[in-house]
């Protein structure tokens, strides 16, 4: 397993319990040394970095490096945690680098994604291995 400096974890915000079991299957394939935490809308995805709600108790520990967000959720969909994300704290917000994956391919989407400033990434569903691969190495830089 290889440990990548400034990747602890792994944030993925899905509904879809599908989805998330072949993107930890894709990580593990990596064989990346980082926990992966999963949150089925934007409302617990919140919660587990501020640790409220259902994490009250938890240290959430570690906090994600990489968040993976869905656009389309019950309860709190991508937009809305991107609108309650921007009032976090600074020094929280800087943990974390945050990706949207969807299977939308509405131009709309896609302008929306482009025009939030805490958006790195606009990433077609399926995440890929070479889709992962490249994030990680734009983002989480390693010393040769």
């Amino acid at each position: 397993m290889r440990k990548i400096k400034g990747l602890d974890c792994i944030l993925l915000i899905d509904d879809e319990e599908i989805n998330n079991y072949l993107n930890i299957k894709l990580i593990e394939k990596l064989k990346i040394d980082v926990h992966v935490e999963v949150a089925l809308n934007g409302k617990l995805g919140l919660e587990y970095l501020t640790c409220s709600g259902k994490y009250h108790y938890n240290k959430c520990s570690p906090q994600p490096g990489l968040i993976f967000l869905d656009i389309n959720m019950p309860l709190m969909n991508g937009w809305q945690f991107l609108d309650e994300y921007k009032n976090l704290n600074e020094d929280l917000k800087t943990q974390h680098v945050i990706a949207m994956l969807s299977a939308s391919n509405n131009p709309d989407d896609i302008n929306r994604a482009n025009s939030k400033g805490d958006l790195v990434e606009f990433i077609n569903k399926p995440l890929t291995v070479q889709k992962l691969e490249e994030i990680i190495y734009k983002f989480f830089p390693q010393d040769a």
